[in-house]
């Protein structure tokens, strides 16, 4: 009787085998890995819309807070209005029909020197101011002036001294003088103002006795 001897497995067979174990395992790590990489990017996802969701909620509010606030106001300051300047020495102010112009004035101080033995020198407690001025007649009638007063920056008013005349040119003696049309008169005038008068300013006018227009002219004393 024959003893059947069981035949002996192929190498090749073997090392198939172990190649499809070997394929089926890396089968399995790479859907591991996948599965996991898969998983990784819905979590980041799903954190990026939130973020997003959370942002968009807090966009509105910031901006509602910015719409409701009230908006800021600036300030600014606007630049005082500078005086504005009197006409000064050599300067013509008119007045209706009549023409004035400063030529010169001098504060004298407080006592007016006579070098006649019959006049005395005239002193005060104040100052003496001497203005010499031109005045025109621009109308076509005879009119008349006694000049005009002196003012301060206090407000005080100061005329013409009339006992003064000996200090005074004959020729330029202009109280209660006519003016006859288009002739150029010069005077001259002495005031007796107080020792603290600054900022003094002759206040001529049109010469008409109602409603008459003034203005100032800076004698530039001080």
């Amino acid at each position: 009787m024959e003893t059947k001897v069981p035949p002996k497995k192929s190498p090749r067979r073997k090392w198939l085998l172990i190649g499809v174990l070997v394929a089926l395992v890396g089968c399995l790590c790479l859907a591991t890995v996948a599965i996991l990489s898969q998983g990784s990017r819905n979590s980041a996802r799903t954190t990026a819309s939130q973020e997003q969701a959370t942002e968009s909620q807090e966009q509105p509010a910031e901006s509602a807070s910015d719409s409701t606030a009230p908006p800021e106001t600036t300030h600014t300051e606007e630049p005082e209005p500078s005086p504005t300047a009197l006409p000064g020495l050599g300067i013509d102010v008119i007045l209706a029909e009549v023409r004035w112009r400063i030529l010169e004035a001098e504060d004298l101080g407080q006592t007016l020197a006579s070098d006649n033995q019959f006049i005395d020198s005239l002193t005060t407690p104040g100052k003496f101011i001497k203005v010499r001025f031109e005045v025109e007649n621009l109308g076509a009638d005879l009119a008349s002036s006694v000049g005009f007063d002196l003012v301060d920056d206090q407000g005080r008013t100061f005329i013409a001294s009339t006992d003064v005349f000996y200090w005074i040119p004959e020729q330029e003696n202009c109280f209660l003088v006519n003016l006859n049309p288009n002739v150029p008169k010069i005077c001259t005038a002495i005031y007796e103002v107080a020792a603290n008068a600054a900022g003094l300013k002759a206040k001529v006018g049109d010469l008409k006795v109602f409603g008459a227009e003034e203005r100032l002219i800076d004698l530039e004393l001080d």
